[in-house]
């Protein structure tokens, strides 16, 4: 597997993509893959999740338990489906994982873990960023992370200082996320 070195950046869903100078905004970098690439099969033919536990921990899927053993691995304060958020145009959205990350001064940092097998397409990715967001609402602080598969795609959201919402995708390897979790 080949992980990417380049990281994009832009804005999904509402609003103009935004680039940073150096980087490629995530649809165009995209494309090959989501229109019929190599890497690319079809709705029809994704895998149903397999309930399986972990440490004790009933999950819906042998991805979300191999995460979790990663986590592990990585020493993170992580927790299975912590919490729903709800909020305009989003029923429920219960995120797969949460990472509790100490800060100075008592204060803590939460990651939120989004796990997909696959992701069809650019509306699809669009559709899932979305009703991540929505966390946003509650912990304007917090990072957002979607994951395809075992990190063949990894997607980093966070708001910035003037309150500009921003998703790149990052470096991909298991262990380069673990490091946002350590940091």
């Amino acid at each position: 597997m080949s992980y990417p070195t380049a990281h994009t950046f832009g804005a999904v869903g509402s609003g103009p993509e935004r680039s940073v100078p150096g980087t490629t905004p995530i649809a165009p970098a995209l494309a090959q893959t989501y229109t019929g690439g190599p890497n690319v099969a079809s709705v029809a033919h994704r895998i149903a999740a397999r309930p399986t536990t972990y440490n004790g921990i009933e999950m819906r899927s042998r991805l979300e338990a191999w995460w979790a053993a990663r986590m592990d691995e990585g020493a993170l304060v992580w927790h299975y489906e912590p919490c729903a958020f709800a909020g305009p145009g989003v029923d429920q959205y219960l995120p797969d994982f949460r990472w509790d990350i100490p800060r100075p001064g008592g204060r803590t940092k939460h990651v939120f873990l989004e796990l997909k097998g696959f992701i069809a397409s650019l509306a699809e990715l669009d559709g899932f960023l979305g009703r991540m967001e929505v966390i946003w609402n509650s912990e304007p602080e917090a990072t957002l992370l979607l994951v395809q598969g075992h990190a063949e795609h990894v997607w980093h959201g966070h708001i910035d200082e003037a309150g500009e919402r921003h998703w790149a995708e990052i470096d991909a390897r298991p262990e380069a996320i673990m490091q946002l979790g350590s940091a």
